[in-house]
């Protein structure tokens, strides 16, 4: 498909010009991607496994290739939630009174 037709068929579906020229980058990275081989579902799948934003690249061949996207699926990551620590402040006149209640010497 060439980048006019798909950038027709994108403003058919009245996306913002925000979301078809991401789509459009997509596009350039997956074709460059695919070469000259045939798009199949597990081409997808390796492509998408090594793409920088998985969201934006997923949604674009949803676009162009629905029926080959319907079935994957990809894991999804647990995020544990991180607590933080209590850290004790230091209190700046205690450092300079320990420097200077030594006396002079």
């Amino acid at each position: 498909m060439s980048i006019d037709t798909l950038e027709r068929l994108l403003r058919l579906k009245d996306l913002t010009d925000r979301t078809i020229e991401t789509y459009l980058s997509c596009y350039n990275t997956f074709a460059k991607f695919a070469g000259k081989r045939e798009i199949t579902k597990h081409l997808i799948e390796d492509y998408l496994l090594q793409a920088r934003n998985r969201h934006n690249n997923l949604a674009m061949l949803k676009v162009l290739y629905p029926d080959l996207i319907r079935d994957i699926k990809f894991p999804k990551v647990k995020v544990t939630s991180v607590v933080p620590c209590k850290v004790k402040k230091k209190n700046k006149w205690h450092d300079a009174h320990n420097i200077f209640a030594g006396g002079m010497r």
